[in-house]
């Protein structure tokens, strides 16, 4: 079996997670030929900017708004092709 070619955005560190943010808005298109790269991008993008947020609420203490965040995650990746999941 192939590896997964995106990587675990919830096991990144909000550091990594703004990186992959700035890759994801430089190149649009993160996996090229593969059927809807650029709509997975963006979702990914997406994904990433709510995990990060929730991240930063966790620390402060904001829970609620926190998990807010973790369930538009949810949304996110429930519409994420089986290729884009980790």
């Amino acid at each position: 079996m192939p590896e997964n070619p995106v990587p675990n955005l919830d096991a990144l560190s909000r550091s990594e997670l703004g990186a992959f943010v700035e890759q994801a808005e430089q190149a649009r298109n993160l996996w090229g030929a593969r059927r809807g790269g650029v709509r997975v991008t963006a979702l990914l993008r997406s994904y990433a900017l709510h995990k990060a947020s929730a991240i930063c609420f966790r620390l402060a203490g904001e829970i609620a708004r926190a998990v807010a965040e973790e369930e538009a995650c949810e949304r996110i990746y429930a519409q994420l092709p089986i290729w884009a999941r980790w």
